[in-house]
């Protein structure tokens, strides 16, 4: 195993153990360290998490796209990670609709929804497949409920 995947999954460790800065940096340094493939949009994927956990929602937004990018070129492979059921560019559109929604872009946030439509990408909530549109979709339902009256 090269070294670039065994930072990867080290840094996957730490992302799991909730020390995100940690996590980001060693992710950083396994790109640095030549990390290629199917790993690369993972990487971008967890970082931008990582972000978004540390409430850092424009350099979150820079990952979500980095991901998406690198899906495109590696093919963009169904993830089964635990819960989470779906293509990175899903996942990734989901995260920056969250964004949108933290940053008053609705329109941005429905857009980014409509992507989502018709998707396989789903997240299991108590033992039910939730897609990842209706997520989506009920989260911007309910911002706009909230900031619209």
């Amino acid at each position: 195993m090269k070294n670039s995947e065994l930072k990867f999954f080290e840094a996957i460790k730490l992302f799991n153990d909730g020390f995100y800065w940690d996590s980001i940096e060693a992710f950083q340094e396994s790109l640095s360290e030549g990390l290629a493939g199917e790993y690369v949009d993972d990487c971008f994927m967890n970082i931008a998490i990582s972000f978004m956990k540390l409430k850092l929602f424009n350099e979150a937004e820079e990952y979500f796209n980095k991901a998406i990018s690198a899906a495109s070129k590696n093919g963009d492979q169904i993830d089964t990670d635990g819960l989470i059921f779906g293509k990175t560019t899903d996942r990734a559109y989901l995260g920056l609709a969250r964004i949108c929604l933290i940053k008053k872009d609705y329109e941005n946030a429905i857009g980014l929804m409509n992507k989502l439509k018709g998707t396989n990408s789903y997240i299991l909530i108590n033992d039910e497949k939730v897609s990842m549109y209706d997520i989506c979709k009920e989260e911007i339902e309910h911002v706009l409920k909230i900031f619209k009256n």
